[in-house]
């Protein structure tokens, strides 16, 4: 390197300057995180991914200037590295010899900005490098913050009851994504009525043709926990998408009025974060660590798609510890003298599909993705995928069992799909365009309940399942309300809730 330009005399970068450039190009892909999520990632992990790559830049700079490298250069080498391996997973599939092109490409310009380490220029853009790197998500960031608080049609207002008849422990079971016997025998030739008898047997009401009431969980299950269609025809905001997470979380007409009435609220976090343990939660089972934030933060670099960190593992791995918790430690709250309503939200039958019937991982053949069925696939990867996704139906379905057979005498249990799955490419078309065969795989659900000395069996939507529960409990009655089916349609102009017109 004899032959590579000064810095220039009386002008070096200062050693807090270019600690803060490397610091600043370790934050650039943690804050792009959070400024795109739909839901608020964990802070405390991406802080904790800011502070190691930061840790790792930083030592990698010092071990260079060292062996005597020149500090400037260094520095600007090091972010640069950073910058690209920590922002281009997106590209692996795309950039020529994928990542180790990507690895390539990060070396050249490793070597040209050391060459170049000494012209003032280089220092101009690199200002405003670190400046951009800062600034962009930030703003992005704050325009998040900047919509208004959640205005739909039955959020607001609380629902009192005036009293219980009987106070069982109360299991709400949310299967995601698990789709009612007719779609799983129309779109997977997978016959579901042995294991729906089985629970027949246990004393579960079992609905063969439930529909949901909405074709997207941050809908689907505040109206079944809010007892009310969250909101009919028109615009919704994120903001307004957001604060329906807090109903999902705890803050919603079932759990108030059961705690009103002495009951202790359980909450089990899934690892989406979409369900995170709210302020109205007595008692938090925290889900697995690393949780989605670490997935989709690794999902971003050049990690991508290695062992490890494949795309949704996040959901396969919040789904083992919902299954171990049930197997080893719910009996202890419906054994107890103490009324429980408890949320347990299962992230499977919810592809990726990386758990087998029997509820082991297997990461190296599993499906990663977040749908059954993408318009890339032909018909044999999709028949594999099919496969895996039955395959997960069936983990479920043996979880469900255990679980069933340790049940007491008078405990209420809630079991439904949110919406059903997305073999037909749904995911992929804006819901406007949705054939009557994609919406009837989507809205048909898993529906199995177990409320003693209540008939459960006539409901036909999601909406009416907390409602009719209620009304069997306590002193009060809550009429079923009329089935309707609403689905969102994202577009640049914003989000746009439809009702679906039913075929004549």
């Amino acid at each position: 390197m004899s032959g590579a330009t000064q810095p220039e005399a009386g002008r070096p970068d200062g050693l807090a300057w270019q600690l803060f450039t490397i610091a600043a190009a370790s934050a650039f892909s943690p804050l792009m995180v959070w400024a795109n999520a739909g839901e608020s990632p964990n802070p405390l992990d991406l802080v904790l991914v800011w502070a190691s790559v930061s840790a790792i830049g930083m030592l990698l700079r010092y071990l260079l200037v060292r062996i005597g490298l020149d500090p400037t250069g260094t520095t600007y080498a090091v972010s640069a590295v950073i910058l690209v391996v920590m922002n281009t997973g997106v590209l692996i599939a795309k950039f020529p010899l994928g990542r180790t092109g990507l690895l390539l490409f990060a070396a050249f310009v490793v070597v040209l900005l050391y060459r170049l380490r000494g012209l003032g220029a280089l220092r101009f853009v690199m200002t405003w490098v670190v400046f951009l790197a800062l600034v962009y998500p930030v703003v992005t960031i704050i325009g998040r913050f900047g919509f208004e608080p959640a205005h739909l049609d039955n959020l607001e207002g609380e629902l009192v009851v005036s009293g219980m008849i009987t106070k069982p422990d109360v299991v709400v079971i949310v299967a995601d994504a698990y789709g009612g016997a007719d779609v799983l025998d129309e779109f997977f030739e997978f016959d579901n009525t042995p294991f729906l008898n089985e629970l027949a047997d246990f004393g579960f009401d079992t609905g063969q043709a439930v529909t949901a009431n909405y074709a997207r969980t941050q809908l689907s299950v505040p109206s079944v926990l809010q007892m009310e269609y969250i909101t009919g025809e028109g615009a919704i905001s994120d903001g307004d998408l957001r604060g329906l997470l807090r109903v999902i979380s705890g803050g919603n007409n079932v759990v108030n009025a059961l705690q009103d009435q002495g009951y202790r609220h359980v909450y089990v976090e899934s690892g989406w974060l979409g369900t995170v343990c709210g302020a109205e939660v007595d008692v938090c089972v925290a889900a697995r660590w690393p949780d989605e934030t670490m997935y989709d933060s690794a999902y971003r670099t050049l990690l991508r798609g290695l062992p490890g960190f494949e795309l949704g593992r996040s959901f396969a791995e919040g789904a083992l510890h919902t299954i171990d918790w049930m197997n080893s430690d719910l009996a202890t709250y419906l054994n107890d003298d103490q009324p429980d309503i408890i949320f347990i939200h299962l992230l499977v039958p919810h592809p990726p599909m990386f758990l087998g019937s029997d509820c082991t991982p297997n990461w190296r053949n599993g499906f990663p993705g977040f749908a059954v069925g993408r318009p890339e696939m032909d018909e044999e990867t999709l028949a594999i995928a099919a496969d895996a996704y039955i395959q997960q139906v069936e983990c479920v379905n043996s979880t469900l069992q255990r679980f069933a057979e340790n049940l007491g005498p008078d405990d209420v249990v809630l079991i439904i799909g949110d919406h059903g799955p997305d073999s037909q490419g749904q995911l992929f078309l804006s819901g406007t365009k949705w054939s009557e065969e994609q919406r009837r795989e989507r809205y048909s659900v898993l529906f199995a309940a177990r409320v003693p000395g209540c008939d459960m069996s006539s409901i036909e939507s999601l909406v009416n399942v907390a409602r009719r529960t209620l009304s069997c409990l306590s002193l009060d009655q809550f009429a079923d309300l009329p089935t309707e089916r609403f689905d969102m349609e994202r577009s640049p102009e914003g989000n746009r809730v439809f009702r679906i017109q039913e075929p004549s």
